[in-house]
């Protein structure tokens, strides 16, 4: 929320609302992940955990002109922006062109956590 800080480990911090999407594909079309409740508030910055706990393995996976590549390892995907929750059913679109121009530069899969998480992400 607005004027809270963020412990460096996410287990840590109690302002964390886990969120578990499972293994989703990225469209053109655009992708619902689903739905959480939120505390009425003024939101400044979601942070998006990627690990890998989906039945692949892997924490991402990227497929472009280059190959497919992926990693296990933890990444943290930030987009900052200002969101206020004040009535139900309210819906965040996180702008993820960013993201994916990065993604797309990739090569190999030592540079897929560094792509994805030195993008500067909005919603």
């Amino acid at each position: 929320m607005q004027g809270e800080g963020t412990a460096s480990d996410p287990a840590t911090d109690e302002d964390n609302i886990d969120f578990a999407v499972g293994e989703v594909s990225v469209t053109p079309a655009g992708s619902t992940l689903g739905s959480v409740s939120l505390p009425a508030g003024t939101y400044t910055r979601i942070e998006l955990d990627f690990e890998n706990h989906c039945a692949s393995g892997q924490s991402i996976r990227v497929v472009n002109s280059s190959g497919a590549f992926q990693t296990n390892s933890r990444i943290t995907i930030k987009f900052e922006g200002t969101f206020v929750a004040d009535q139900e059913n309210e819906i965040v679109l996180l702008a993820i062109q960013n993201l994916v121009n990065a993604l797309n530069t990739v090569t190999a899969d030592s540079q897929v956590r560094t792509a994805a998480e030195s993008v500067n992400n909005s919603f």
